[in-house]
């Protein structure tokens, strides 16, 4: 891959990490402020999560639980990365690795989501005129992090097998480079 071609890469790497990113906050922000409800009666905490129409708030304390520990864990290996410098050459391994898990992690989140969601909005008339568009953009946000996973996995992916044919000399492309090979 030329110098072009990795800046692209690069770019695009960057874009899917800034999403990534994004994705998590959005949803931790929008369960927050839109669809669960804190309030005390009688000097007791009463939370209401309107995310689903369970009755209870285990929708929306996994919502913070999904993008909470993404957020953690997408810090904590990059940290990882940081102090180890690029884990001495193994980094796109352990990137793969993590982009992979986290791109199921996303699938899962997506699917609970969808499901809850769904079966919510044919039910009763929402809370509140607005909240069946906050509560549809919590599966539509989870479906674009899994994308983001899955594109940065694929990306790893790449690294890895162009790495693998650099070393092994398997993908050699001196006749590229007008150099005749004895």
């Amino acid at each position: 891959m030329g110098c072009c071609g990795r800046f692209i890469v690069a770019i695009i790497s960057i874009i899917l990490e800034c999403i990534k990113v994004g994705v998590a906050v959005a949803i931790i922000v929008i369960t927050a402020l839109h669809l669960a409800d804190y309030n005390i009666v009688n000097d007791v905490l009463v939370s209401t999560c309107v995310l689903a129409d369970t009755g209870d708030d285990s929708i929306c304390n996994y919502a913070y639980a999904v993008g909470g520990l993404s957020l953690a864990l997408s810090l904590a290996l990059s940290i990882l990365l940081c102090f180890t410098c690029n884990l001495c050459g193994l980094g796109p391994i352990l990137e793969c690795c993590f982009n992979g898990v986290g791109a199921v992690w996303w699938l899962i989140a997506a699917l609970i989501f969808s499901a809850y969601v769904s079966e919510a909005n044919k039910r009763d008339p929402p809370f509140a005129p607005d909240v069946e568009n906050w509560r549809t953009s919590i599966p539509i946000l989870a479906w674009i992090g899994f994308a983001a996973f899955t594109l940065m996995f694929m990306i790893y992916i790449g690294k890895i097998i162009a790495k693998c044919c650099e070393c092994c000399s398997c993908c050699d492309d001196d006749d590229d480079k007008g150099i005749a090979k004895v």
